[in-house]
């Protein structure tokens, strides 16, 4: 329901007078009073309901449920058409610490969901409490900024994959303490390879179980002068300073200063964006 001036924190009264409101100036235009009394309780509002709204208005919803407990977040698939993938987000960033690093702006953007990139990550915003979680961003909006053109060159690839990436499983190529490796793509065509270690720090691991054949050479999307060659069906990848890797076995062409695509089923980047958004299904996000 709506709120006049004041409230809340009026009396009952005052809260369900909507004369000064124009033209829903009636109660009847709102539903009945109901008290919050507890915001840490998301049962007040029934899954019911976001199922009949969604079903009514004919829309893609995605439910935000803060919580990083699965069995918590994942019934409510059942009445929205994804929700945020929170439980993934609370582990990772215990594991890799700064949201909006690389490493996790990599893992956000290639990993089995819908991709959602916030407000000012592109332009490094940090964020904080009002008024610093509303900065405003055009005045600022730089294309040269090292996150615009690092979110751009893997949204590019993502997107010039299209369905061969975005409808494929994630396959868990390796994972310890501080390294973690998988691959998308129809034929597992992408490996991503991160670290939760910074600055200074070398971490290589030989990563085994994966379907390229001897002498198959990968490149890496973020830097097309790396490359490595597979042999035994294993790759040997070296991270250096904690930046991530994306290697690929599609050929690439370079695009300014190091945006690179890929040169197979190229599709135009905002049509592509708006398939992957409408195209999700009711996955975790």
């Amino acid at each position: 329901m709506g709120y006049p001036p004041g409230c809340p924190g009026c009396s009952v009264g005052q809260a369900t007078d909507f004369s000064s409101f124009s033209p829903f100036n009636d109660a009847a235009h709102y539903h009945s009073y109901c008290q919050i009394t507890n915001w840490g309780d998301q049962g007040q509002v029934k899954g019911d309901f976001w199922k009949e709204f969604g079903d009514a208005a004919g829309v893609f919803q995605i439910g935000e449920v803060d919580n990083g407990d699965p069995a918590y977040v994942g019934p409510y698939q059942n009445y929205l058409t994804a929700t945020l993938n929170y439980p993934f987000y609370w582990t990772f960033k215990d594991v890799f610490g700064d949201k909006k690093s690389m490493k996790e702006i990599t893992g956000r953007l290639s990993q089995e969901w819908v991709p959602i990139v916030y407000y000012g990550t592109e332009q490094a915003y940090n964020g904080g409490n009002d008024p610093d979680n509303r900065n405003s961003l055009w005045p600022n909006f730089n294309t040269g900024h090292d996150m615009f053109k690092f979110i751009s060159s893997v949204a590019k690839f993502r997107n010039g994959l299209g369905s061969e990436f975005y409808e494929s499983q994630q396959n868990e190529k390796w994972a310890d303490d501080s390294f973690y490796a998988f691959t998308r793509g129809t034929n597992q065509e992408v490996l991503v390879a991160t670290t939760n270690q910074g600055s200074g720090s070398t971490q290589q691991r030989t990563i085994p179980n994966l379907p390229y054949s001897d002498g198959q050479e990968l490149t890496n999307v973020l830097d097309t002068s790396d490359k490595v060659t597979a042999h035994g069906g294993s790759l040997t990848v070296t991270i250096t300073n904690g930046q991530p890797k994306v290697y690929t076995t599609k050929q690439l062409i370079a695009e300014d200063k190091g945006k690179v695509t890929s040169n197979d089923d190229k599709v135009n980047n905002y049509s592509g964006l708006m398939k992957l958004m409408t195209e999700g299904g009711k996955r975790l996000c």
